[in-house]
Formats: C-alpha cells, structure tokens, sequence
C-alpha cells in the first residue's frame, strides 16, 4: 500500500523519523500551515533595539513583532528584556511566541521548552487576564509531533475545555479534530471517524479548513478499516470544498490521498489519474513537499498496471533524497515485486538484502527513538514536576510575605493606637488640670459669693436689730413721761407696733431661707424633732450674730437667747467641744459641696 498524507487543522505537522508504525501501509506525511500558505503569508525579521524599552513600550514591541521574525533573535533580546523588567506578562507572551517559533523550524525541543515556560509563567503569576487555550493547542501539536500521543490529548482536551468556556465554539472544535488525529495515531479509528463526524454535524461553528481537514481524516481511518469506497466519498467532499475555495495547497494533498484509495481497490489507472493531478499542482505552485514519498506512490501505481519501466523509473527517483523510513521499506518491497514478476534474481535478491539492511536500521533507531521518546516523557514529567514545586514555593512565599505583611501592618496600628492612647491620656490629665482648676476657682468664687451674702445678711440683721433697739430705747422713754396726751400715747403704740414688726423673726428667716436653701431642708431632714421656731433659731445663728444682737431681734433678753441655743444643742446631740455655730456651717458646706459636684457632672 502507498504512503497516504494527513491534512491537520491549521498546521500540518512533519512526523520524524522515528515514528514508524508497524503496519507498512501506514506513514502521516504531515505538511506544515496550510491556511498559512494559502494566505502566502510573508515573515519578516525586525531589528529593535530592545536594551531601553520600558513596560508599555516593551508590550508594543511584542505585539508589532508577534508571528513577523525569520529568526529568535529579536524574540530573544525581548525575553531577556522582560526578565529585567520583571514583567511576567511580556515574559509569558514572548515564551509563547518562541514556542511557535521553534514549532514552525519543527524544532520541537526547544519549542517544547519555551511552551511550557510560559505555562509556568502563566500558573506561578497568576496571570488570569491572559488566554492560555491557545498554548494548550500549540504544546499539543508539539507533544504529537514527538509521539507523545497520550500527553497532546491531555493538552487538546484543555484547549477544548477553555474554548467551550470562553464561548470559542469553532476553535473548540478544532480542538476536537486535534484529538481525533491522536486516535487515528493509537489505532482507535472507530473512535477518531465518531469524534470528527460529531464536529461535522455542528455546521455553524465549523469553518472550511476544518471541514477539509475533518473529511481528510475520516477518509485515511476509513482507509486504514479496509473500507475504500468510504475513504474515497469522503475525500471527495473535501475536494469539493478545496476546489470551490481554490485552495490548492490541501487540494494536491487530497487528489493524492484519492488516488491511493483507489490503489487499495486495485484501480490503478485512477490511482495514476489522480496521483500526477495532485503532484501537478504541487509543482503549479511551487508547493514544497516530500517527493520521495510522491515518486514512490506513482512507481507502485505504474507496477499495479504491469508497466515495469516506468515503475522502475519512479520507484529510483522515490529512494533518492528520501529519508522517510515507511517510504522506503514500501518503495523496496514493491522492488522485490517488481523484479520478481520480471524473472530477475540477482536484482531481487540485491534489493531484499538492502531491504532487510533497511529493517535494521530502522528496528535499531526505532530502539533508539523509542528510548529518546521515553526520556522526554520522562523529561517532560520532571519538568511539570519541577514547575507545580516552583508554584507551590512562590505560593509560599507570596502567603509568608502577606502574613509578614499583615503583621507589619498590625504592628503599625499597634503603634499609631499606643500613640494615640499616649496622646489622649496626656489630653486627658491635662483638661482633669484645667478642670480641676476651673474648679477651684469656682469654689473660691462660690466661697467668695456666700461671704459676701453671710456679709449682707449680717449687716441686715445686725441692722434689724440696731432699729429695734433704738425704737426700745425710744419706747421706754415715752413710758417715762407721764402724760394722757392722746397724740403720745398714738406715738407711743406706733412705736410698740414698729418693734413688733421689726422683731417679726419670719422676715429675716424667709430671707435666710432664700439665701441658703438645702440648709433648712437639710436641718428638717436630719433633726426632724425640730420645730419651725427652733430652725429659724438656727438660722439667726448662721448669720453669726451675737446674743445681744439676736435678743434684739427676737425682742427677748440675751440670757434666753442663749438658754435656747444650749437646749438645741442639746436636742440636736451636737458634741460639747463643737460650737452651735460650727456645726450649722458643716451642715451648710456639705450640701453646697454635693449641690456643687452635681452641677459639674
């Protein structure tokens, strides 16, 4: 069977060597960016002097440079730049972009490194606003490059899942196609024609590279199943499509998968047909391609119709410059045939012996790719290994710098409360002075104020009682003239009515009572067996006058006023060593005192 050629979506990619599988009609020649060379998309190499660019300007650059460089110089000198800067987004971007750099050289090692240093970038700086589909897609493609099947399916179906999120339904399913590509790899072609003919079927997030790409792979599992009327209606289909949209790249591709579905039939003069339309086109547009595989193609398809010289002319140009394994055993088996049908031992057993030689170089570096695929595997796993301890550890240090951070804070507001507590005690003491003062000076004026009324009280008193014993003095001399005159004894009951209103004790004790309010009640409180007359004799006392004074206004002697005051002392449990007169004042001060405490509250 004739080497048959996959058409991926968006990127065809080249196989090494050292994928050979085990069935000899099996060998993907995978073909690098189709849309890109339908586009004619021209690179071009920038010269930026990168060593002073700061942030935005750095971004800018990136961006004016993304997908434009023929070689990593220039993305190099802006890695190297964003590593200075610190910015994790440009690092991320500009890793991204080497990976597809290094992707499109089939240089795959290094576009594996650079793609999973941007996922490390991405992961360890937490960088949501970016997308990161787009590198699980291209890190897939590289990881199914290097046979890696089972991890580019793990890193499609991420792809897959992130479209599906962000609502990119058509790049979903061009993800999907990926995947179904890896199982056509495996062996697991049931399960590749089911994925694409799903993805088919949701016409409206599907566009026509994928369409042709999807038909392409159905029909190479159809193929690989035996079943090549299947494999030939659907290649057809993207022909049709490749034809309308003139995209000749894919059509070359398709008519020589075509006609190696109808070699399989044992129709060897479509397979002819159609083998020289699609390497006529490749040649119409300079499409660069493996030859080799080509001319061997035609060489088997002239030996099916019997047409041993031209068979033996293409099958020579399908062994030179070919370095593809599959190719080759295919080419010198159908030698072997060739010469077997001719009758010609000696060329055949030549051949066999450069066929069996070929078997063993290819078990030997099928031994040493094997080995090389499991140490990257193995790299590859150390590598994640390696990233997923250097998040954790970044993660610990961004924690340990946030409690170190929340710690420092605290402290600080420690301080600023010590200080303010500091401040607001010393404010506090310092208006406890003022007040403290203030209230001193109050007192003193309260004192000063009580003087001065004690002072009018006195002197109202000791006025009283002067009046009263002027007009006593007058009144006994009117009783010393013995004489009816009306008009004197009218003068002298005016003057008895003058010294019974003056010695009226009510109007002097209403007026004390005013001036000193908490006195009396605080005397009917404590000493409640006092009678009115009795309080008011305290009253009087207050006012500090002397016997004879306080006679005179009560109109009584000296001798009883002071009998008085000793039986209410005595009533009163007054101590003998404090006077009447000092007991009164502490009954006074200690209400004023409580009225004055009040008030400031």
């Amino acid at each position: 069977m004739m080497i048959k050629m996959y058409l991926y979506y968006l990127r065809y990619i080249q196989k090494p060597n050292f994928m050979i599988l085990t069935t000899p009609q099996r060998l993907v020649l995978q073909i690098s960016i189709a849309l890109t060379l339908w586009y004619s998309t021209t690179l071009y190499s920038q010269q930026v002097d990168v060593s002073t660019l700061n942030k935005e300007q750095l971004k800018s650059t990136i961006d004016s440079v993304s997908f434009k460089v023929k070689n990593s110089v220039v993305l190099l000198q802006l890695l190297r730049r964003s590593k200075e800067l610190q910015d994790f987004s440009a690092i991320y971007d500009v890793s991204n972009n080497l990976g597809v750099f290094f992707e499109s050289k089939f240089q795959n090692d290094s576009s594996l490194y650079y793609f999973n240093t941007s996922e490390y970038i991405y992961e360890s700086a937490s960088l949501k606003e970016k997308s990161i589909e787009k590198l699980y897609l291209n890190k897939g493609r590289v990881l199914m490059r290097m046979g890696l099947i089972h991890r580019a399916i793990e890193y499609f179906t991420k792809a897959y899942e992130l479209y599906l999120e962000s609502g990119d339904y058509t790049s979903a399913n061009g993800s999907k196609i990926n995947i179904s590509f890896c199982y056509s790899e495996l062996k697991e072609y049931d399960k590749s024609i089911a994925i694409i003919k799903e993805v088919m079927n949701d016409s409206s997030h599907i566009d026509d590279l994928m369409k042709m790409g999807g038909y392409n792979g159905i029909s190479i599992a159809y193929e690989e199943l035996k079943d090549y009327d299947e494999a030939i209606k659907w290649v057809r289909k993207g022909i049709d499509i490749a034809n309308s949209k003139e995209n000749f790249p894919v059509l070359s591709i398709l008519y020589s998968n075509l006609g190696l579905y109808h070699s399989g039939k044992k129709e060897y003069g479509k397979a002819l047909e159609y083998g020289f339309k699609g390497k006529k086109l490749a040649d119409s547009i300079d499409y660069h391609r493996n030859e080799g595989i080509e001319y061997g193609n035609l060489g088997g398809y002239y030996l099916g119709l019997e047409a041993y010289a031209k068979a033996e002319e293409y099958l020579t140009k399908g062994i030179e410059g070919n370095t593809n394994y599959d190719s080759l055993k295919e080419i010198y088996i159908d030698f072997i045939k060739l010469y077997q049908q001719q009758n010609k031992p000696e060329k055949e057993i030549l051949m066999y012996e450069t066929y069996t030689s070929l078997l063993d170089s290819v078990a030997i570096q099928k031994d040493i790719d094997y080995i090389k695929t499991v140490d990257k595997q193995r790299e590859l796993i150390e590598q994640e290994y390696k990233n997923k301890e250097l998040i954790a550890e970044n993660k610990w240090i961004v924690e340990k710098n946030a409690k170190q951070k929340i710690a420092i804070i605290g402290l600080l507001i420690i301080v600023l409360i010590s200080l303010l507590c500091i401040y607001l005690l010393y404010k506090y003491k310092k208006n406890r002075q003022v007040i403290s003062e203030l209230k001193s000076s109050e007192k003193q004026l309260l004192e000063e104020q009580i003087r001065l009324r004690d002072n009018e009280l006195d002197a109202s008193a000791i006025a009283i009682a002067q009046r009263v014993e002027v007009l006593n003095t007058i009144k006994e001399e009117l009783e010393t003239i013995k004489d009816d005159n009306p008009k004197l004894v009218a003068v002298n009951k005016t003057v008895k009515n003058l010294i019974q209103s003056s010695s009226d004790i009510s109007l002097v004790t209403d007026r004390i009572e005013s001036q000193y309010p908490t006195l009396a009640i605080e005397l009917k409180n404590k000493h409640p067996e006092l009678s009115d007359t009795e309080i008011r004799y305290c009253l009087l006392t207050k006012l500090n006058l002397s016997l004879k004074e306080t006679a005179s206004m009560l109109n009584v002697t000296p001798n009883t006023v002071k009998v008085t005051r000793s039986r209410l002392k005595k009533k009163m449990g007054i101590p003998s060593d404090l006077s009447f007169k000092s007991y009164l004042d502490q009954i006074y001060n200690l209400t004023a005192d409580v009225k004055h405490s009040l008030s400031i509250s």
